[in-house]
């Protein structure tokens, strides 16, 4: 593959991933009345990208890293959804039901990698493992609504960017550092938030 096509390839996958950081990010800032507008935009923006990181993946034989986005692609439908309908206890269900064939899609993963290179050997593949490790930790957090959720996604966003540079793709690279940096400034204004939550509860008592 030529280098712009690469080049273009990697705009495409960092650039819609890190708007959708972006705009999860600024729905933590902006007024009460636009925080829904904020969420379908990064929920809508999110799957964009999805067929990018499908081509890259394949193309360095990430074959873990691979079927975790093969997977989401129904979790982003679920998402888009509920952002402009609103969660109910039948997308619950749903939710639950997507991350089970998420999980379903990463083993049929992990079998085509361990027999691409005979085991798990490389350091790619530990990387790979690190991503959906974060990812399937911080969904767990995310449903339960606790802050600890921003760590793994940070986690999740280190181990993608650390696969991007050893496999020489640094436009990815840049842009998993800067969803990190999305992440990390959404678990101070989430902190800040609780703490704020606190203190007005201490006074009314």
């Amino acid at each position: 593959m030529d280098e712009t096509t690469l080049f273009l390839l990697q705009l495409a996958a960092g650039g819609f991933y890190f708007l959708n950081k972006a705009f999860l990010l600024s729905k933590l800032i902006v007024r009460d009345s636009k925080k829904r507008l904020q969420n379908i935009l990064a929920s809508v923006i999110y799957p964009f990208g999805l067929p990018f990181w499908i081509i890259i993946f394949n193309l360095e034989k990430d074959y873990i890293a691979l079927s975790l986005e093969a997977g989401g692609i129904f979790s982003m439908i679920l998402g888009i959804y509920t952002s402009i309908k609103g969660k109910s206890q039948k997308t619950k269900i749903f939710e639950k039901g997507c991350l089970v064939i998420t999980i379903l899609f990463i083993l049929f993963g992990a079998i085509e990698s361990i027999n691409e290179y005979g085991g798990i050997k490389t350091l790619t593949q530990i990387l790979e493992i690190s991503i959906v490790t974060g990812f399937l930790v911080g969904t767990y957090y995310m449903a339960i609504q606790s802050k600890k959720v921003y760590f793994y996604f940070m986690f999740m966003n280190l181990s993608c960017a650390t696969l991007m540079l050893i496999q020489g793709n640094p436009l990815l690279f840049w842009f998993q550092l800067a969803s990190l940096v999305c992440m990390g400034m959404g678990y101070i204004i989430t902190k800040k938030e609780i703490n704020q939550s606190k203190e007005k509860t201490w006074l009314n008592t």
